[in-house]
């Protein structure tokens, strides 16, 4: 009978350990996610020289505001003509045969990185010619954006350039891109 208490009792303490042991497994949760590539245009001025000095310098100057989140975009510019070209108000038009003004166009010139900035450069007049400065790294400031410098300068004669009078126009494109 001692036998027997003693397997009774050897079964009863080997089913309480094999209860009381408990499984536990491990296991990782990834989390992840993703932000799209932005550029954003948040502003820009237009250009206004008024009266032009014939026979020296002009600049009319302004600022682009732009916002990106990736490191590796593009400023893009072209124009409609590629000079001042002589503009009818009334009609909102060019003048057939008017006369035109050379004009040089000008981005972010402080910058110490050749590829990112463009100076004094005549503009292509179409898209696939554009003019670009190139970036290896998102804007600053966040979501408001970081301000580049930009102008259009145009360079009289020195006796006097003979420009006929009226209204000149030009509308210059320009885009950023995520590269």
């Amino acid at each position: 009978m001692k036998k027997l208490f003693l397997l009774g009792l050897l079964l009863l303490i080997q089913t309480e350990f094999a209860l009381s042991q408990t499984a536990t497994e491990d296991g990782d949760i990834l989390v992840s996610s993703n932000v799209a590539k932005h550029a954003y245009i948040l502003s820009l001025q237009d250009l206004s020289f008024g009266s032009l000095n014939e026979s020296g310098s002009n600049t009319a100057s302004g600022t682009i505001v732009i916002r990106c989140n990736y490191k590796s975009w593009a400023f893009k510019v072209y124009a409609e003509k590629g000079a001042l070209t002589e503009w009818d108000a009334e009609s909102s038009s060019y003048i057939p045969d008017g006369d035109t003004i050379p004009y040089t166009f000008t981005f972010n010139s402080a910058s110490a990185v050749p590829e990112a900035r463009i100076i004094a450069q005549p503009l292509p007049t179409t898209a696939n010619e554009g003019l670009i400065a190139t970036f290896s790294e998102k804007t600053k400031f966040g979501s408001n954006g970081e301000p580049f410098l930009y102008s259009v300068d145009v360079v009289g004669t020195g006796g006097g350039s003979f420009w006929t009078a009226g209204n000149y126009h030009d509308v210059l494109y320009v885009s950023v891109i995520v590269n």
